[in-house]
């Protein structure tokens, strides 16, 4: 049961975190470098807090049932708010589900 509960929690937590669909890089952010690091290090953030408030069993399962659901291969940006949605993961209280509204769509994909 609390392994179904987390797949849920990392598919929200994942719906909130990307937006998809960048048509064309031409209209949109140039490509970050190291977007796909960003992406790697707000999982492990992420999971780091989600285990430590035990809404998971562990940061590892966490960041294997986030990375089913993200693909950071294919991060092509972060948005603006990605330094302030880091810190707000990390103030975040555990009383609280979800992640902070500055971690909406944080994450940009081609």
């Amino acid at each position: 049961m609390i392994r179904k509960e987390a797949s849920r929690v990392s598919s929200y937590i994942v719906s909130v975190l990307v937006v998809l669909g960048i048509s064309s890089l031409a209209c949109g952010p140039e490509i970050d470098e190291e977007a796909d690091e960003k992406c790697e290090r707000l999982i492990t953030q992420v999971c780091e807090k989600e285990a430590s408030c035990s809404f998971f069993e562990t940061q590892e399962s966490c960041e294997s049932d986030m990375r089913t659901n993200l693909d950071c291969g294919a991060a092509v940006g972060v948005s603006e708010s990605y330094d302030r949605c880091l810190d707000d993961v990390d103030r975040s209280s555990c009383s609280t589900f979800g992640l902070p509204a500055s971690c909406e769509r944080v994450i940009l994909t081609q």
